[in-house]
């Protein structure tokens, strides 16, 4: 039976650890909710899968039409996992699940809610957007990569940019080599190899280890769009194919036990991991916590901020 208090995710489909596309499920909860005035949303701890067929058409366009393929700039044009708009005092309780998404998709949109909760559960991907290999051989135009185990591609994928990291701790060797929209196109002379053709010397060399990122940006994490009153707690990002979060003409943020730390893999997935605020007042009671990523975490704000 369905809670007049609350919500559960399974009432509606939404089962932990089946492997199944949840995404529906989740969707209709969400209707349910705001339809009711349910201001709760929970989840039974476990892993969900979301890998509805637009995200994977989206993933599929990009990895066999190119890195610079425009996926558009608006809602419309770009998978949207979760879009919940103009609920107010509304909580969505993870129960410290892990939310895994496949495909290319923002997992969620706030749009403008008030006294908005987050709290329990990480984001995570089944496939990062990014592969990782080694440097077998290489010229002025071109470079062979014998990819790592676990990052075998399925035929010339698009590069956007590369990296270059160190071979002991996968971390990116800053001020040595990074590039992007260098790479004019890439071919696969075997499963786990992959040659990238440059017009531009990228000064590569035999031994280097590499990280080829598929996409450079997509859509955020976390997307709050004129919220007032917003707190997240106990979230954990460990990818995401854009930025980490980001908070637009919002106001009275609060993050607690905000984190960022690498995937299994023992690094982190996203070369940088930003929580971006735009235009946003009063910033609260913010701890963030940051474990051996890439990339220093930055609190951009630009516009007017006040405490």
């Amino acid at each position: 039976m369905i809670s007049v208090q609350f919500a559960k995710a399974s009432d509606f489909g939404a089962f932990p650890d089946t492997g199944k596309d949840s995404t529906e499920a989740v969707r209709k909860a969400i209707r349910h909710c705001k339809e009711n005035g349910i201001r709760k949303l929970v989840f039974e701890q476990g892993r969900y899968d979301f890998k509805h067929p637009s995200f994977i058409e989206q993933y599929e366009m990009l990895m066999k039409h190119g890195a610079l393929l425009d996926l558009g700039q608006s809602s419309e044009q770009k998978a949207i996992a979760f879009h919940v708009e103009e609920m107010d005092d509304f909580e969505w309780d993870g129960g410290f699940s892990q939310f895994v998404f496949h495909g290319l998709v923002q997992p969620f949109a706030f749009i403008r809610c008030r006294n908005l909760k987050l709290h329990r559960f990480s984001i995570d991907w089944h496939q990062p957007l990014f592969s990782m290999g080694v440097v077998r051989t290489a010229d002025d135009v071109s470079a062979l990569i014998e990819l790592r185990e676990g990052h075998a591609v399925d035929g010339p994928v698009p590069v956007a940019a590369l990296m270059n990291v160190d071979p002991t701790s996968s971390y990116p060797l800053i001020g040595s080599i990074e590039s992007f929209n260098q790479i004019d196109r890439t071919e696969q002379p075997s499963s786990n190899q992959l040659r990238i053709h440059y017009s531009n010397p990228q000064r590569l060399q035999p031994g280097m280890q590499l990280l080829l990122r598929h996409i450079l940006n997509y859509r955020m994490g976390i997307l709050f769009h004129e919220c007032i009153f917003v707190l997240v707690r106990d979230v954990t990002l460990l990818y995401t194919p854009g930025m980490g979060i980001i908070g637009h003409r919002s106001e009275h943020l609060t993050f607690n036990r905000l984190t960022v730390k690498p995937g299994k893999e023992g690094y982190c997935r996203r070369t940088r991991m930003l929580l971006i605020l735009l235009a946003v007042k009063a910033i609260s009671d913010s701890k963030i916590v940051i474990s051996k990523v890439w990339a220093t975490m930055r609190l951009t704000c630009m516009g007017f901020i006040s405490r």
